[in-house]
Formats: C-alpha cells, sequence, structure tokens
C-alpha cells in the first residue's frame, strides 16, 4: 500500500542520453540518402523519445511513504526504493526481514543513483522488522548525504558486512530504538560512521560486535538524546575533529578503548551519565573531554595535550601529559600522574599515588594521598589534605601544604634544591620529616633546631649563603 502526498514543483528532464545514442543510418555530405533509411531514422528516434518520456519523473510528488511486508519477499524493500528512487521524501514502513542497501538495482534497466538531497526514512511497525544484507552485495549500507537525511526507527540492523550506516557532506538524522548486530566473522568497521559535518541524534541504541560502535570524524555530531549501549567492541566512540553531547546513559564494554578523541574533538557529558565496564579512555591532540558521571573502575584515562574536566568519576588510573585537567568529588583507585608541564586540579578526591613530574603543577584540596612524589621543577600546593603515605619531594620542586595532616606512618622527604612550606595549621611531628640538601618552612617551627631531621628552613639556608659570603671576604 502506498500514501502519496502530492506538493507542486517542476522536474526538469535531460536529454545527453538521447542525444549519446546512435541512430540506424548515418549520412554524409554528397551522399544520397533513400526515403526508407530516413524514415527508419525518423522511427527510431521517435521510439526512444517514447521510451524516455515513459521514464521520466512524475510530476508534483514530492513525499511518498509505502507500507512495506518482507515476511515473504525480502527484496520487497529493495525493490520499492527503485520505483521510488526520485522522490526527495521518501520513507518505508517496514516489517519482516528486507535487504539493506536498498539502491542496489536488481535488474538491468533499474537505477544505479540515491538522489542528492534525499531524506530516506525506515521505520519498524513491529518487532519483526529489520534490515539485513542485501542477497546481492551482502551489506546493509545505507547512506544520509549531500545535504539529505536518514532516519532509522525501531530496527534490528543484523549484518556480515562492515559499515552498514553512514552519514556524510551535511546530513542529518536520527537512529532510534535500533539495535545492530554484527553477525560475521571478519573485519566489520563501525557500526555507525558519521563524517563531514554531519549531524545525528541518537536514542535508545544498541551495537553488539562491530571493531568499533560510533566514529565521527571531520565536523561531525553526534547527539544523545537516550540510552546509548554498546558492547563486545574494539572501539566504543571514537570522534576526530568531531563532537558528542549527550543526555541520559551511555554504557560501553570494549577491548581496547572505550573512549577516543583526537584531533580538537570534544565530549560535552554534563547531562548524561558514562558507564565503562571494560577498555580505557583516550585524550588528545587538543581535544576537551567534559562529564559529571564517570564510572571506570577498571580503567584508564590519558589525556594528551587536551583538557579533561568534570566530577563524580570513579576510575582506576589518570595520566595527563602536557595537559589541563580538573576534577573533583571523585575516587582514584590507583594512581595519577603529571608530566610534561601539566595542570592538574583535584578536589574531594581520594587518590592512592601521585606523581608530579617535568615541570608539571598541581593543586589537591579536600582529599586522602597515600603516596605522593613530585619532581624535575614541579610545584603542587595541597590544602585540607589526609597524607597517609610518604610524601616525596624530589629534584628541584616546591610544593605547599596548607591545613593538613600527616598521619601515623606518613613521612615527608626533601631532595636537594627543593622546598617544602607547611602552613595553615597543619600538622607534621619532627620525626616525620627529613631533608636531604632541601629546605624546609613549618609555620610556628624553628626547623633549624631540630638537629635530628637534618632540615633548614629557607631563613637558615640564606643565614648559610651569608656565612659562607662572608668567609670568603675575608
Amino acid at each position: 500500500m502506498k500514501k502519496i502526498t502530492t506538493i507542486p514543483f517542476a522536474l526538469a528532464f535531460s536529454t545527453t542520453v538521447f542525444a549519446q545514442q546512435e541512430v540506424p543510418h548515418i549520412f554524409t555530405p554528397s551522399t544520397p540518402a533513400k526515403a526508407a533509411e530516413v524514415n527508419e531514422n525518423f522511427d527510431s528516434l521517435n521510439s526512444r523519445l517514447n521510451e524516455l518520456s515513459e521514464k521520466a519523473l512524475p510530476e508534483n510528488i514530492t513525499i511518498v511513504n509505502v507500507e512495506i511486508d518482507c515476511t515473504e519477499n525480502p527484496a520487497a524493500l529493495n525493490e520499492a526504493y527503485l520505483e521510488n528512487w526520485y522522490i526527495k521524501d521518501l520513507s518505508f514502513n517496514i516489517k519482516g526481514s528486507c535487504y539493506g542497501d536498498i539502491d542496489t538495482p536488481r535488474k538491468e534497466e533499474d537505477p544505479s543513483v540515491q538522489v542528492h538531497g534525499q531524506v530516506l526514512g525506515i521505520y519498524g511497525v513491529d518487532d519483526t522488522a529489520e534490515l539485513i544484507d542485501n542477497d546481492l552485495t551482502g551489506q546493509v549500507d545505507l547512506l544520509g548525504g549531500f545535504g539529505g537525511g536518514l532516519y532509522l526507527n525501531n530496527l534490528t540492523i543484523k549484518t556480515s558486512g562492515d559499515f552498514p550506516v553512514f552519514y556524510s557532506r551535511n546530513a542529518a538524522g536520527s537512529v532510534r530504538n535500533v539495535s545492530f548486530i554484527y553477525e560475521g566473522e571478519g573485519y566489520s568497521g563501525d557500526a555507525l560512521w558519521i563524517q563531514e559535518g554531519a549531524q545525528v541524534y541518537l536514542s535508545d541504541l544498541t551495537i553488539n560486535g562491530f571493531n568499533g560502535g560510533i566514529r565521527g570524524v571531520n565536523g561531525a555530531v553526534v547527539r544523545s538524546l537516550g540510552n546509548i549501549n554498546i558492547e563486545n567492541v574494539e572501539r566504543g566512540v571514537s570522534l576526530q575533529n568531531s563532537l558528542f553531547r549527550g543526555r541520559d546513559a551511555v554504557n560501553i564494554s570494549a577491548s581496547e578503548n572505550a573512549v577516543e578523541l583526537d584531533f580538537n574533538s570534544g565530549w560535552e557529558g554534563f547531562d548524561s551519565s558514562l558507564t565503562i565496564s571494560s577498555g580505557n579512555i583516550r585524550v588528545a591532540d587538543g581535544s576537551t573531554m567534559r562529564t559529571n558521571d564517570l564510572s571506570a573502575p577498571a580503567s584508564r584515562i590519558d589525556v594528551e595535550a587536551s583538557e579533561l574536566g568534570g566530577s563524580n568519576f570513579n576510575i582506576k588510573e589518570l595520566y595527563s601529559q602536557g595537559s589541563t585537567v580538573n576534577i573533583g568529588n571523585s575516587v582514584i583507585a590507583e594512581y595519577l600522574e603529571a608530566h610534561n608541564s601539566s595542570y592538574v586540579s583535584i578536589y574531594n578526591t581520594q587518590v592512592p599515588a601521585i606523581s608530579v613530574q617535568g615541570s608539571s603543577s598541581m593543586g589537591v584540596w579536600e582529599s586522602v594521598v597515600s603516596y605522593y612524589e613530585a619532581n624535575k621543577g614541579s610545584f603542587v600546593e595541597f590544602g585540607d589534605v589526609n597524607f597517609e603515605g610518604d610524601v616525596n619531594i624530589w629534584s628541584n620542586s616546591t610544593t605547599f601544604i596548607n591545613n593538613s595532616t600527616f598521619n601515623e606512618g606518613s613521612r615527608l622527604n626533601v631532595a636537594s634544591g627543593s622546598f617544602a612550606n607547611i602552613f595553615g595549621g597543619s600538622i607534621i611531628a619532627p620525626d616525620q620529616y627529613s631533608c636531604y640538601g632541601g629546605t624546609v618552612d613549618i609555620e610556628n617551627v624553628d626547623v633549624n633546631s631540630e638537629t635530628e631531621n637534618n632540615c633548614i628552613d629557607s631563613g637558615g639556608m640564606q643565614d648559610m649563603i651569608d656565612m659562607y659570603k662572608n668567609s670568603r671576604n675575608n
């Protein structure tokens, strides 16, 4: 059954194909022409004009909705598309298992084309609706492109091919209540590929078994309006110079990276939760990730020349390379490390071990720290922190400790060229700190009088310098 809504518009028909056809007889100058041959040429041209007229696009049809039942004929959707390929706004309500790759010609006379800017919709009418590999190509291969649209709703997509749904070149669309299932054994690509300025809305999406779940490339925008579940993949969501904006829940299980952000990509997840049962997170090359609900207790986050921000993180490890990190109200189960001039700020966070290297800076407030080391010209400020293990300030580094407590079993070690300033009511016992050529200032404590820890304060260091200079002058 077809339901056709008409809106008038003008259709131009090209005679290019007609002009290129050959006639039965070719005449040259000064060659007599027989009337029968001339008439035969006219008959041939008239026949071809009639053929082209039959194939001309119908006028006044811009929107078509077609009801398709593939229960007895899986090719029904493919055939219906080929019958209506010229429609600018074309939608199908389907049930049963229908072949994808719907623009594939099934007969010699079928066109092999998808209209520029075409808006295509495929909607399931019941729970039998699914798209399967086309018997001629072995692919589902649905494309929204060239400023058009592709809208998929209430479907299951099963394929042994690769890249079943593809958006490109400023296309728009949505994928709602759709399950992608990979049934093959070879390379599957990504279930959903979005590129070149395309924008797609996703909700109630499930992806299972592909090499990749969702990939955005070159200006793609992915907007999540409902739950997304990606499992049994190598990579969950991979973006290159693209943007993800999320609402509701995103759940990912991946063997490699659950989230990859490269080349100035962004993840704006303030209104969504991100749960990763397996797989890591990589934020690199000028990218930014912000989220306020991240549960990834077995995952490592690598931030490389990029930015990470948010709260309510539950992660295993965090590594920053030349990046900016701001997180709070979180748990880092094992390790936090900053390198290469990173800036890291954390508050109200449990961190068993912290390492700050390579001229990096860090601020830690209202947190619990079991182990800490600063090295190679780094600068760190602590406020309202409970130290439960060693605090090591190595090679030319500086640490300020404000209103913090060194619990029993914790110890401060300050190496040559380094400096620690302990103030604001911080609590540390004389036998909890030692110096190896470094200096320590402790508020309301005469460090220079405590000989058992080999420490002097910054004033004592200046006194030693003055004494040395005076002795040389004498």
